[in-house]
């Protein structure tokens, strides 16, 4: 029986380590009088602002990271189609005895035509420098096996930026009203100061 080896088939792991459920989801704050005046806050705005600052750094971090993600698996996906495609044909020549010519790289725009006899086999890259040898229909198989699974945390991935996303936007404008807030209630004081000093002042002449 004759060998063959298709293109890779991906070899980078998925990242289904975050989970939807998991995500820590951001309240949008619409008292902020009594938000501030909770125990833990205390009307502390700075105290405050750097912990929501904090909060905003991780998941400007995990969006990152899972942008990232999904950007890998898009690829995969990309590389699953056409080993798919691949096997399909060499399934279709071996099914009429015919011969595949094609090309292969030598090295960087260095090319050399080939031509591959009927095959039953297909070589598969694993990942860490691994190959191993499948029958069409099991190379099929766990390619398709493959290709579902990047699906689904594909799928998964585009949920869990997208509640990254809107929990950062609620972040962004808690941070911004609170911010606010702080400013507004420093006005006043320094309103009231002032007014307690004039008065002082009018009674002390008096």
């Amino acid at each position: 029986m004759s060998n063959s080896t298709t293109s890779d088939e991906g070899a980078a792991s998925l990242d289904t380590s975050n989970s939807v459920m998991s995500l820590t989801s951001v309240e949008f704050v619409s008292d902020v009088d009594a938000f501030m005046a909770e125990p833990e806050n205390d009307n502390n705005a700075q105290n405050v602002l750097r912990r929501l600052e904090e909060t905003y750094s991780k998941l400007k971090m995990s969006e990152a990271n899972n942008v990232n993600t999904k950007r890998r698996l898009n690829t995969q996906l990309a590389e699953f189609d056409n080993s798919l495609k691949m096997l399909a044909e060499l399934k279709r020549r071996r099914d009429e005895g015919a011969a595949m010519t094609t090309q292969f790289r030598l090295a960087d725009h260095v090319f050399a035509q080939a031509t591959i006899p009927p095959a039953d086999k297909i070589g598969l890259w694993l990942g860490a420098s691994v190959m191993l040898e499948y029958s069409l229909e099991e190379g099929e198989a766990l390619l398709k096996a493959k290709n579902q699974k990047a699906e689904k945390s594909l799928e998964m991935t585009n949920v869990l930026i997208d509640s990254l996303r809107e929990s950062i936007t609620t972040l962004e404008v808690n941070m911004a009203r609170i911010f606010n807030w702080d400013v507004k209630r420093r006005q006043l004081e320094k309103e009231k100061a002032g007014i307690a000093g004039g008065n002082t002042k009018m009674v002390g002449v008096a």
